[in-house]
């Protein structure tokens, strides 16, 4: 039997005490162990990717290498490796709240006119940022919400939910694949190395209007960005 949920992290050249902390978070998740499976993408590290038992003591982990740089093939190379009919994608940055995952099963099937949908994300930082930053904490995917949105239009609102802790139908995601890979202007979006090109996961959230359904974020979806 399938799992519902497949998390999906794609990592390049990772932190391991970042990384580390977003695996315990999955780890602690109240969702039963069945009902998802964890899918790590290692990006063209240079180091290749390894995960200790103690990471991998609750859910199994599987590690899959994808040598073509870029978070768009790596997040590509995960639609196809995984098997739910909800995808969740998770930075190696992203610690998930230990409902995460068992909110967002609730979700999907409390709103199945909603193909994408994410939360509300709080910042950890090693520093305090200056006051004239921020303004600008948004455009580094922190933003937390207060209320529920979602909508069916293309435009950019508070509704188009962000890369970090996106939740995708597979239908959506397989509509997504098929463009982006078929299209080289399409793949060319997503961090690459050191370049923080951006915009796929947007792409990516936008394909649930193309099929007719919409994007939102929900409060009780939270999570830190370290």
């Amino acid at each position: 039997m399938h799992p519902q949920i497949s998390v999906i992290i794609c990592t390049h050249n990772p932190s391991h005490d970042r990384l580390s902390r977003v695996l315990r978070a999955l780890q602690a998740q109240t969702l039963q162990p069945e009902l998802w499976d964890l899918l790590l993408i290692d990006n063209a590290s240079e180091t290749p990717v390894t995960i200790t038992s103690e990471e991998a003591s609750r859910v199994a982990i599987r590690v899959v290498r994808e040598d073509e740089l870029g978070l768009t093939p790596a997040r590509l190379r995960g639609i196809r490796e995984s098997k739910g009919e909800l995808l969740i994608f998770v930075d190696d940055d992203n610690v998930l709240d230990d409902t995460y995952l068992a909110n967002a099963n609730t979700i999907a099937a409390t709103y199945p006119f909603i193909g994408a949908f994410g939360g509300s994300i709080t910042g950890e930082f090693e520093e305090s940022p200056p006051y004239w930053a921020v303004r600008y904490l948004p455009w580094l995917a922190i933003c937390e919400i207060d209320r529920d949105y979602w909508s069916n239009l293309t435009n950019w609102s508070l509704a188009v939910p962000y890369g970090t802790g996106l939740c995708v139908r597979r239908a959506v995601a397989e509509d997504y694949a098929r463009k982006a890979s078929a299209n080289p202007l399409r793949r060319a979006l997503g961090r690459k190395g050191a370049a923080l090109t951006s915009g796929e996961d947007n792409d990516l959230a936008i394909c649930a209007i193309d099929l007719g359904m919409g994007t939102g974020r929900f409060r009780r979806l939270t999570l830190t960005h370290l």
